[in-house]
């Protein structure tokens, strides 16, 4: 068995250079998480991946498409590490013959919602809040995390559908 050359300062999965190192490895997010243990990951071992520079056996792995980018494991972490931007990434980097067929539909609802379970966005968070035993999101709340997503979708130039008013 070939030994596994660590690389760090070569990441590509890591937002920024101190990002992964602030993780305390608590396993807060994996809590949350609900694919954890499927193909015996969850997103404290991703993240360890990526800090320890591990990207490729990460993005090669199914871990990044079964992740439905709910955001419960960033919403746990006690450290605010970007997870979903982690799995984002890892996904931008797979090479597009190699992803999964019908990971492209949700893929596609992702972007155009927000998730890949095609819930409209007010909704998931009310799920999410739920899931978590936390008061639902202030209106205020919901607004900030509209702007926030909007602000890394504009900046990864995606494009949404608007939703409907009701």
């Amino acid at each position: 068995m070939e030994p596994i050359v660590i690389n760090r300062k070569e990441s590509k999965l890591r937002v920024t250079p101190e990002w992964a190192d602030v993780c305390f490895t608590c396993g807060t997010c994996a809590s949350g998480c609900p694919v954890t243990g499927v193909d015996g990951m969850d997103p404290r071992k991703a993240v360890r991946m990526a800090a320890l520079g591990l990207d490729q056996e990460l993005i090669d792995s199914r871990f990044p498409w079964i992740c439905t980018l709910c955001g419960r494991c960033e919403y746990a972490c006690p450290q605010g590490v970007e997870i979903l931007k982690m799995m984002r990434r890892a996904r931008g980097l797979r090479q597009r013959e190699k992803v999964p067929g019908p990971i492209h539909k949700g893929v596609v609802m992702d972007l155009q919602r927000g998730n890949k379970l095609g819930i409209e966005t007010k909704y998931l968070w009310e799920l999410v809040a739920d899931s978590l035993i936390v008061e639902p999101w202030s209106e205020e709340e919901v607004e900030k995390a509209h702007a926030l997503r909007d602000a890394q979708y504009e900046r990864d130039e995606i494009v949404l559908e608007e939703e409907e008013e009701e």
